[in-house]
């Protein structure tokens, strides 16, 4: 059988079933700059922004760029740019031709053409999906001590990092007399754009106390929610999808039905994109819908991804089929529950039910490492906040105590055969530290970047830690054992000093 490749002239040979593009991609010009052209990204903003332009948008067509690696454009560029998303589903799967993404730049190679695009009059909006590293976000603040930002500073024209490219291309439409872009951003990080509007100001003030003001001024900072799942493509997926679709594409995306978009209200005169068109949600509080979802979705997504993995799994649908998993996963998300405010127009329960539906399609074939990957930098949202919020509120939470010391003995498996992918726990010696704590996890709680100082310092949290990591540590070759939790918990009966329990 011959197999044609992906391309803009091979569009019109593709089968009836494939959903492509119904404009006229050459009459689109860029008015979006993406940095992180990650598989989420393609997955999820760009199929937003490609309704749009279904909808007869022609000036929001996306300047990918990728920050120093050029797999993605490599992979594409043959493609002018145009991928397949597949939405699988009980219902079957259906493949959609994605052809928002007009171009695709390594900023290391060009970082100048880069600033020419962010800097143009054309582009309304940059947005990012760099996953938490990429702010340089430490306690609180820029990271000045990181070697991007130092060199960054050094060499401000010909910036490395996403928070000197946008400074500089800012400064270059202040200087011409150039409205500003908006700068949104796309990431699972909790307050996403307010954090990213500290460091960009931070590192604005470096240059000129004048930048900082214009920027802290004019830049609209519109704080996001995102959900969808999107797990990595694979060499598998690739040859599936020329086999079932009779074409071939370098890099499809194989994704779920559902898809999330929740975004800040902007300044009714700012030129910025109506998403609500294409399904997502305009309001004035981003942080209720960010919050339930970093909570329920993403603290289930890594405590199922840690447990699932070190009881044998590989995949989340694997996981969750297993009762004693499911059983603690839903115990955890009822205790997350007891931490949140009512979400108007949310169903908590309903949402609830959809994650389990989400984790429990064997479509997706997610993996758990996947899922539990990057713990230091996710520890706080996923866990411990929660945590410092059920004891505040004296509601059960040892089911997430559990999770926290979970992340303990996924940190002691880290080696060969066991990648836990978290940069930050191998460089830090994390791994090692943690089996030199043995049962008590002393090593790793001593850390106050991650734990802080009120955790460790709780006496209700000293007990339940040390109880769920004994019991972990004497089921070393079956986790399952350890999952045993009474009918009837008892409330946390020490609030964490200094914080304050929050509003009803």
């Amino acid at each position: 059988m011959t197999f044609v490749n992906l391309t803009q002239n091979s569009l019109s040979s593709l089968s009836d079933n494939i959903t492509v593009p119904g404009y006229d991609r050459n009459r689109v010009t860029t008015g979006i700059v993406h940095i992180g052209p990650s598989a989420f990204f393609r997955g999820h903003l760009a199929v937003y922004v490609d309704d749009l332009l279904n909808q007869g948008a022609t000036d929001l067509g996306i300047c990918a760029v990728s920050l120093k690696t050029n797999n993605v454009s490599n992979a594409l560029k043959s493609q002018d740019c145009l991928y397949t998303v597949v939405e699988q589903s009980a219902q079957g799967k259906q493949a959609r031709v994605i052809g928002s993404v007009k171009e695709i730049i390594v900023a290391r190679d060009n970082p100048q053409v880069v600033l020419q695009k962010m800097a143009s009059p054309e582009t309304k909006l940059v947005t990012m999906t760099v996953t938490q590293g990429g702010y340089y976000y430490k306690n609180g603040n820029l990271d000045f001590d990181h070697e991007d930002i130092k060199a960054d500073l050094t060499k401000a024209d010909e910036p490395s990092s996403t928070v000197g490219f946008i400074v500089k291309a800012l400064e270059m439409r202040m200087q011409a007399g150039i409205k500003p872009f908006a700068v949104m951003s796309c990431d699972n990080l909790p307050n996403n754009s307010f954090v990213l509007r500290n460091v960009v100001l931070a590192y604005a003030a470096q240059k000129s106390p004048e930048l900082r003001d214009w920027i802290a001024n004019e830049v609209p900072f519109p704080s996001t929610m995102v959900d969808r799942i999107v797990p990595k493509t694979t060499p598998e997926n690739v040859d599936q999808h020329k086999q079932e679709f009779g074409y071939g594409d370098a890099w499809p995306i194989y994704t779920e039905s559902f898809r999330q978009l929740v975004i800040e209200n902007v300044p009714a005169e700012f030129p910025f994109p109506d998403f609500s068109k294409a399904g997502a949600l305009h309001t004035e509080d981003v942080g209720v819908f960010e919050l339930m979802k970093i909570r329920l979705l993403n603290g289930t997504h890594m405590a199922l991804g840690m447990i699932g993995r070190m009881a044998g799994y590989t995949y989340s649908h694997e996981a969750i089929r297993d009762p004693a998993i499911r059983s603690f996963i839903k115990g955890m998300m009822d205790e997350m529950t007891q931490t949140l405010n009512p979400v108007k127009g949310v169903d908590l329960e309903a949402y609830k039910a959809t994650i389990i539906t989400r984790l429990e399609s064997e479509y997706m074939k997610d993996e758990l490492a996947r899922l539990a990957r990057n713990g230091v930098d996710k520890m706080d949202s996923r866990f411990l906040s929660p945590l410092r919020d059920a004891l505040s509120r004296q509601t059960p939470c040892e089911r997430l105590v559990f999770a926290a010391a979970s992340w303990i003995e996924y940190l002691k498996r880290a080696g060969p055969g066991f990648d836990i992918q978290d940069e930050k726990a191998v460089n830090g010696a994390l791994p090692e530290k943690a089996r030199a704590s043995g049962s008590t996890g002393s090593a790793i709680l001593a850390n106050k970047d991650i734990f802080g100082s009120d955790l460790p310092s709780s006496r209700f949290f000293q007990a339940k830690f040390k109880g769920c990591l004994t019991r972990i540590c004497n089921h070393p070759d079956n986790i399952l054992e350890a999952l045993q939790f009474p009918d009837n918990p008892e409330p946390a009966n020490t609030p964490v000093p200094g914080v304050p329990a929050p509003a009803p």
